[in-house]
């Protein structure tokens, strides 16, 4: 072989080598060593492997209906309220002592004539597309709540004191005298009277901050997808299935635990325990009509939590859809002629406790020792014929109304009243988001079965919004002015001892009238899985997912 070639050949071989040096992952063997050679021991290159991504921490809660909205103004609702309360933020909040504390309002003033309300606002709060929070944003929100157009359920209730309200509904004026923002971290509301519940309502989920640039203005829709200031942000919500959040990691109070949280729709009950007993629910509330199960079995028993509640259950006795009911002493023989503490021990097994009023234990206006009306057949009989049925000889035929977690109840109920006072009354079950909207109708339901349950723990909660004659939520259309007297008078008192003994003149006062069968004063049951670590309830509800976690 010539020089030349030797050259060539000896550039081929370097040209290759640097290229397997470039291009080949891992270097080749090395040769075999010579017989009799000492080799020294070598690690194994390791092989790498990538790192595997966290699974997600995900509750799934039931809810038994989709929520009429979620936006947190529009319908005051419990269902709507459960996702206000972790996707929305509000001026304040409740603490564990139910008073309410600075939330994105880090401090509040009320002036000597509690007229009007200060807040200072924290300056690092922010939606969730972004933007930071302003006072404006409260002015606006608050001023959409009082617009007609929009027909949300919380302006007439909360604002109707604020100064300029009234013109603003009526079209006189444009904007709400009384929500004022000097500035970016600096909210106002004046009023035309005192107003004691004004700081219990504005820490309600329902009174929650939204972006004026997500929703249409004028009209109870988001332009695109829900937002709020809240915990958790939307995802999703597949109508009837289930409505999907996730955590927000620009939560101003830090990001949630746990990673999604699923509010999942299970209209009936005993679908919910079996898809819980599966696993495919984490959190379900559970009423009496399940507790026999429950506490007969030995895994279910012990995932069972109790925790206090500010809510009633009732019947209202619809006047616009039945006449008679506009007698007091119809409404009452209805309550006499019921056994509802056989119908709490025995159908229901003790989920709540015998109404004695409309004010639930606990709150602070309920009256002391006040006596439930006995049950009593042959009084109820008595007050029928006084009003004109004897016997009940011309009352119409009527259809109690209630969901599929109540039909026992209703059964057993409806049985009393045919018996004790010979009327015709026939059991709807219904879904119950249908339930709902035909006790908003107003003129839908004869007697319907619901549960109303506290936004703040005041009694105007039951004692003004359910029978108050000018809201739409007086379901059983009661309309009687020395009554709506006697509330205006309660709401207006700013003595906290005189206060509370307006409203139990009202609860004493209610209390005869009978406008709705006050029922039970219900407790918050949810069967929680163990992994679950962290949930609580108030006696509003449960409480924020944000301190939720999943531990396995």
């Amino acid at each position: 072989m010539n020089r030349n070639s030797l050259i060539s050949l000896a550039l081929v071989l370097l040209a290759i080598m640097l290229v397997s040096a470039c291009a080949a992952p891992t270097p080749p063997p090395a040769p075999p060593p010579p017989a009799g050679a000492t080799v020294a021991p070598t690690s194994a290159p390791q092989p790498t492997t990538a790192a595997q991504p966290a699974t997600p921490k995900v509750i799934r809660m039931r809810i038994t209906r989709d929520p009429k909205s979620l936006e947190p103004g529009l319908f005051s609702e419990l269902i709507t309220g459960y996702i206000a309360n972790d996707m929305h933020a509000q001026l304040l909040r409740f603490d564990d002592k139910n008073q309410p504390v600075p939330y994105i309002a880090k401090s509040w003033q009320v002036s000597s004539d509690g007229l009007t309300y200060t807040f200072n606002l924290r300056n690092d709060v922010k939606f969730q597309n972004g933007r930071t929070v302003v006072a404006d944003d409260f002015v606006y929100t608050f001023t959409r709540d009082l617009d007609p157009r929009v027909k949300a359920a919380i302006g007439p209730t909360d604002f109707s004191n604020v100064k300029g309200a009234k013109e603003y509904i009526a079209g006189t004026a444009k904007t709400v005298e009384g929500f004022q923002a000097p500035d970016a971290t600096t909210f106002k509301i004046v009023l035309t009277q005192p107003e004691p519940a004004m700081l219990m309502r504005l820490a309600s989920p329902f009174t929650a901050v939204i972006p004026k640039e997500a929703v249409v203005d004028g009209k109870p829709q988001w332009k695109d997808k829900p937002i709020g200031a809240g915990a958790f942000r939307y995802v999703d919500w597949q109508t009837n299935v289930k409505v999907v959040l996730e955590a927000n990691p620009d939560y101003f109070l830090g990001k949630p635990k746990i990673d999604r949280l699923e509010y999942v729709v299970v209209p009936d009950a005993t679908t919910a325990i079996a898809q819980y007993q599966k696993g495919e629910l984490d959190i379900i509330g559970v009423s009496g009509g399940q507790l026999a199960q429950v506490n007969n079995d030995p895994t279910l028993s012990k995932e069972l939590k109790t925790f206090p509640r500010a809510q009633l259950t009732f019947f209202v006795l619809n006047e616009k859809r039945v006449p008679a009911f506009k007698d007091k002493r119809v409404r009452q023989a209805f309550i006499y002629a019921i056994n509802r503490q056989q119908l709490i021990d025995k159908v229901m097994l003790g989920d709540r406790y015998l109404a004695t009023g409309y004010v639930p234990t606990g709150i602070s206006e309920a009256v002391p020792d006040e006596k439930a009306y006995p049950y009593d057949p042959a009084k109820a009989q008595d007050l029928m014929a006084q009003a004109g049925f004897p016997g009940g000889k011309g009352f119409p035929k009527i259809e109690f109304v209630t969901t599929s977690d109540e039909g026992s109840l209703a059964e057993a109920l409806t049985a009393m009243l045919k018996s004790n006072l010979g009327i015709d009354v026939t059991v709807r079950i219904g879904e119950s988001g249908d339930v709902l909207n035909g006790l908003w109708a107003l003129d839908k339901w004869d007697i319907v079965s619901w549960g109303w349950t506290a936004d703040y723990p005041s009694a105007d909660n039951w004692l003004y919004q359910l029978l108050y004659s000018k809201l739409d939520s007086n379901f059983a259309s009661y309309n009687n002015p020395d009554y709506d007297k006697l509330v205006d008078k309660a709401l207006s008192e700013m003595d906290s001892a005189k206060r509370i003994a307006d409203w139990q003149t009202v609860e004493k006062m209610a209390h005869d009238e009978a406008p709705m069968i006050p029922f039970g004063f219900a407790k918050n049951l949810f069967l929680v899985k163990p992994y679950v670590k962290g949930f609580s309830a108030s006696m509003m509800g449960p409480n924020k997912f944000e301190n939720v976690d999943i531990v396995k």
